[in-house]
């Protein structure tokens, strides 16, 4: 199991029919001050799932590295993948995550790390600027 795409967004849902949504997808956030707190952020991701995972629950985490190195964001919640739609084959899983209130100390090049099992999948970089 891998995340095979992420998205940093403004909002995230899934439809009653499993669609991702996606509002205001971008990759740099200004601040005019510093330390900033960024109301709600978000992430969307495709999850690719082998016969071999369907069915079991894992721990999908997400850790914010902040410039210097500093984790400022640990998260974690339970994620249970369903079976395949069709029997012995792969299939892909959407989800998402938001998080209030994430803290950015100073301007610069943040990294979300996304982990599935404690093993880094993924990892989404973005530059927080001044403005």
């Amino acid at each position: 199991m891998e995340v095979t795409s992420a998205l940093l967004c403004d909002a995230a849902n899934l439809s009653q029919e499993g669609s991702l949504n996606v509002l205001g997808a971008f990759s740099i956030l200004y601040a005019q001050e510093f330390p900033h707190e960024q109301p709600v952020l978000s992430l969307a991701m495709q999850i690719l799932v082998e016969p071999e995972d369907a069915g079991r629950k894992c721990e999908l985490s997400i850790q914010l590295v902040d410039p210097d190195g500093t984790l400022t964001l640990d998260d974690s919640l339970p994620l249970e993948v369903g079976v395949a739609p069709e029997p012995g084959g792969a299939f892909r899983l959407f989800d998402f995550a938001s998080f209030r209130n994430v803290w950015h100390p100073t301007p610069g090049d943040y990294e979300l790390r996304i982990l599935l099992d404690d093993n880094v999948s993924s990892i989404v970089r973005y530059a927080v600027g001044r403005w």
